[in-house]
C-alpha cells in the first residue's frame, strides 16, 4: 500500500461549507470506493481546555486583529505541530486525510495581521505538504463579496469588514505566494456558490489526479 494523500480545504469564513464537504465525500465514494479517508479539522480541540484556549484566541483577535498576529500564529502553529506525528502516521499507513484548514490560513489571516510571510513559513517548517489544496471562493470574490449590506460580523468570527476583505485578497494571491516562498504547488481555486453540480465538475478531475 502506498502513502496516503493529504487534501486540504481552505477559504475565508464560510468556506468550505457543508455542500463542499458533501460533494467531496460523494466524489471519493463514487470514483474510489475502496479508498479510506479520515476527516480532520483545525484547530484540533480534543478537550474543554483546548476549546477554551481557542475561544480566548478568537476573542483576542476580535478585540484588535492587527495587534494579535504573533499570539494567533503561535497558537495555531503549536496546535498543528502537536498533531503532525499523528497525521504522518496515518498517511504512511496509506490512509487519506481531508483536512479543513492548514497553514494556508496562517498566510491569509496572520499575513493580514502583519506577520511577515517568511516568519509564517519558518514556524510551519517540517510539516506535511498537501497533495492538493482546494481554496473555495465566491464567484463575486473579485468584485468584493463583502459589502455593508450583506456582511455579518457574527458570521465572520466577529471580525470587521475591512479586515475580512484583506483576508480574501490574501487568499486570492496564495497560489503564487506559496509556490515562490515554500514550493507548495498544491493550490487550486474552486468557485463554491454555483451549486453542487458545478462544485463536482470542478473538483472531480483534481481529486482523480491525486487518488
Amino acid at each position: 500500500m502506498g502513502k496516503g494523500k493529504l487534501l486540504v480545504l481552505e477559504g475565508a469564513k464560510g468556506y468550505p461549507g457543508e455542500s463542499c464537504l458533501r460533494s467531496i465525500s460523494e466524489l471519493i465514494s463514487k470514483n474510489h470506493p475502496r479508498e479510506e479517508y479520515l476527516f480532520l479539522k483545525e484547530p484540533y480541540l480534543s478537550n474543554n481546555e483546548d476549546k477554551k484556549k481557542f475561544d480566548e484566541i478568537i476573542a483576542f483577535m476580535r478585540e484588535n486583529p492587527y495587534k494579535s498576529g504573533e499570539r494567533c500564529l503561535k497558537y495555531f502553529t503549536e496546535n498543528r505541530k502537536k498533531h503532525n506525528d499523528f497525521i504522518s502516521s496515518k498517511l504512511n499507513a496509506g490512509e487519506n486525510i481531508i483536512l479543513d484548514r492548514y497553514w494556508h490560513s496562517n498566510f491569509a489571516f496572520q499575513g493580514t495581521q502583519g506577520i511577515p510571510l517568511e516568519e509564517i513559513a519558518r514556524l510551519n517548517e517540517g510539516l506535511q505538504f498537501p497533495d492538493l489544496t482546494l481554496i473555495f471562493e465566491n464567484s463575486q470574490m473579485n468584485n468584493n463579496r463583502y459589502s455593508k449590506d450583506n456582511f455579518s460580523r457574527e458570521g465572520n468570527w466577529g471580525l470587521e469588514l475591512s479586515f475580512m476583505e484583506k483576508v480574501e485578497a490574501r487568499y486570492r494571491s496564495l497560489g503564487f505566494i506559496l509556490r515562490r516562498l515554500i514550493k507548495d504547488y498544491s493550490v487550486k481555486y474552486i468557485v463554491a456558490d454555483r451549486g453542487e453540480e458545478c462544485l463536482r465538475e470542478q473538483m472531480e478531475p483534481l481529486i482523480k489526479r491525486i487518488l
